[in-house]
């Protein structure tokens, strides 16, 4: 039997790391500069915080139900949440090295 949290969570996790990093990156084009971007949002920061505990939520899901088929597109959704984890704790890196340094 397919778990369906696990066919509900993984596309949900998806969109939002997908709409988050679209939002960081529409904030830092559509602004004048990057360190408003970055510290103006709550839910930015709140996000980009959290962002090691969505990645360690999803690499559980990801060990746990890799060689299960739960939908089409799995092994590209599995991928896309890599590459959108990765960006997040980038950002997260860049965001708390601009704090300590820049932003005194």
């Amino acid at each position: 039997m397919k778990p369906l949290y696990a066919k509900i969570f993984l596309p949900i996790i998806t969109l939002i790391n997908l709409a988050f990093i679209l939002i960081f990156f529409g904030g830092i084009f559509f602004t004048e500069y990057l360190p408003r971007t970055i510290f103006f949002s709550d839910f930015l920061k709140y996000y980009l915080y959290g962002s090691p505990v969505v990645a360690a939520i999803f690499i559980f899901f990801y060990y746990k139900f890799r060689d299960v088929h739960l939908f089409r597109y799995q092994s590209f959704v599995f991928h896309l949440n890599f590459l959108l984890i990765s960006l997040s704790v980038m950002l997260l890196i860049l965001v708390v090295v601009m704090k300590a340094f820049v932003m005194e």
